[in-house]
């Protein structure tokens, strides 16, 4: 045994220091992703190698952590951690890796830190006084308005001009589509800079903030765990997940801010069943970190359904004390964003910018499948001045076109919307029945796996399933049954190959209807494989007895 725990202590040494040096690599050619570094001279293919290869590490890593006995347990925690945190620092300084949306939070935080209100304004407003009249987007706005737009635009120092110039093409005909609670970070991120910064050293700040919050998450994870009682180094699914590292430390994504605050949520649910003493100041607290958490990202406004249940079960009619608490709080944090939507929809489409998080929600679509297998069999064929082009429908098309030529691209979209949102109900649905029957002993603990299955079927049922869009569920893969969810953070770097098919002219179709069965549907297949193989073990036991 001693001979075992000593091997699975040193291997994970060894790939501890390897994923540190894959850490390195990624920094070192990051450098090639500056954004005046041509995109034929981006090593895209030699980033996702890379991050293949440090997910095969992390993934064996995972591995010999399931079997550390007690005695290494504690020690290798603190490995574990180190490992994390000086992965971190490594990446701080690189430059984001095929990331622009930083920038949008840099723009972001400079705005609502002069006017207070991010949602007002689109960025191409401060830039597109510089254009032809007829060039212009034709939002309504007062003489002072327009001149105020100039005169921020024009005063803004070298560093910040950048950020207008990228934000102003990249879907700078919108509003912030980020929440009240991200646009503290991203003001506190601002102020945190001198005003003369340059750009790289305002890139740092604002990841090296947003990777507090995901080293946060995983101390959080930890708690979790320590609560229901289940090893602590299983917090290695998120200290040293490549995933986690590239969209955060590197890409320096928001919703670290959101998933901290999500962990806190699950923290005091589990409080909240374990500590019945206590139950109702944790379920106070709860709502309190769940309505903080839909603050800083929408996301995880699905958890509402389950812990709503959970706490009627438990409470009583005094779940409403803090039900209350987390929609009072809810709506007052998003109180700027909310009251933004509302005048927009009341106003005539044309005279003010569209809200973000409704152009998001409208028709956005990215590296999906099942929402993808949904829609393209509801779309039409495309059409050119009314007249239908000879293109083949998508190999998994299977409704005929005579039927799809009554939709319109909106009316699938939504359609297929539609159909996934009810896909999910029952699936929530089914987890609620299926906790409800659970021994009151092991709820603590499958209530976290019901938060993990809930977070991962939304993500696999939604139109965009970006690849960091994945660590919303990740901190909770410890506690699902199935190992085979380990591998989703590894398949779904492949989606990072689409920019090399963009780059150099391929067939980007093709890509999309393709490479996401390779992503996700192996995923599915060893899904339901490992569930035959669990059902037909428990038929045996069954028969034996």
């Amino acid at each position: 045994m001693n001979l075992i725990s000593n091997r699975t202590n040193a291997s994970l040494i060894i790939l501890g220091l390897s994923l540190v040096c894959v850490s390195v690599f990624v920094s070192f050619v990051s450098n090639q992703f500056a954004l005046d570094v041509p995109f034929l001279d981006r090593p895209v293919i030699a980033v996702v190698v890379a991050l293949l290869a440090a997910s095969f590490l992390y993934l064996i890593a995972c591995w010999n952590c399931s079997r550390l006995n007690r005695e290494s347990q504690k020690a290798m925690l603190y490995w574990i951690v180190g490992i994390g945190i000086v992965s971190r620092i490594v990446l701080l300084g690189s430059t984001p890796i095929l990331e622009i949306d930083l920038y949008r939070y840099l723009w972001d935080g400079n705005v609502a830190a002069t006017t207070g209100d991010p949602y007002k304004y689109a960025p191409i407003e401060f830039v597109q006084w510089q254009y032809e009249s007829d060039e212009r987007l034709p939002f309504s706005r007062s003489e002072s308005e327009l001149a105020w737009l100039q005169e921020f635009g024009s005063s803004q120092n070298t560093s910040m001009q950048e950020v207008m110039r990228i934000m102003s093409q990249h879907f700078g005909q919108f509003t912030s589509p980020y929440p009240p609670v991200s646009q503290i970070v991203f003001v506190a991120a601002h102020k945190c800079c001198l005003e003369d910064a340059s750009l790289k050293t305002r890139v740092v700040i604002l990841k090296s903030i947003l990777t507090l919050f995901d080293l946060a998450t995983g101390l959080v994870l930890i708690a979790i765990l320590r609560q229901l009682k289940l090893p602590e180094t299983m917090s290695i699914v998120w200290f040293w997940c490549p995933l986690v590292l590239k969209e955060f430390a590197n890409g320096g994504h928001l919703d670290s801010i959101a998933i901290f605050l999500c962990c806190l949520f699950v923290l005091s649910c589990v409080k909240q069943l374990t500590q019945s003493k206590y139950a109702m100041r944790h379920a106070v607290a709860a709502g309190a970190f769940l309505a903080l958490g839909v603050g800083a990202k929408v996301f995880p406004v699905v958890l509402v359904p389950l812990w709503a249940a959970v706490t009627l079960r438990k409470l009583g009619l005094k779940a409403i004390v803090p039900g209350l608490v987390s929609l009072v709080l809810v709506v007052a944090v998003n109180l700027p964003m909310l009251i933004r939507i509302n005048e927009y929809k009341t106003e005539a489409t044309e005279t003010l910018p569209m809200p973000g998080v409704l152009a998001f929600a409208k028709s956005w679509e990215m590296n999906d499948l099942l929402f993808m297998v949904v829609i393209e069999n509801l779309k039409p064929a495309p059409t050119n001045g009314g007249v239908a082009l000879q293109t083949e429908a998508p190999w998994f098309v299977v409704v005929p076109e005579s039927w799809r030529s009554e939709m319109t691209f909106d009316s699938a979209f939504q359609s297929a919307r539609w159909i996934t949102m009810l896909i999910f109900l029952a699936i929530i649905v089914w987890l609620i029945w299926r906790w409800c029957k659970t021994n009151e002993q092991e709820q603590p603990r499958f209530f976290v796996e019901c938060i993990f299955l809930t977070l991962a079927w939304f993500w696999f049922l939604s139109p965009t399933q970006n690849p960091w869009y994945w660590c919303w569920a990740l901190p909770f893969v410890p506690f699902a049954k199935s190992r085979v969810w380990y591998l989703v953070a590894a398949m779904t770097t492949l989606y990072y190959l689409r920019f090399h098919f963009d780059y150099h002219g391929y067939d980007i179709t093709a890509f999309d209807f393709v490479v996401p069965f390779i992503e996700f549907g192996s995923v599915f297949c060893l899904l339901l494989a490992n569930g035959s193989r669990e059902r037909a073990l428990s038929e045996s036991d069954v028969m034996q007895k």
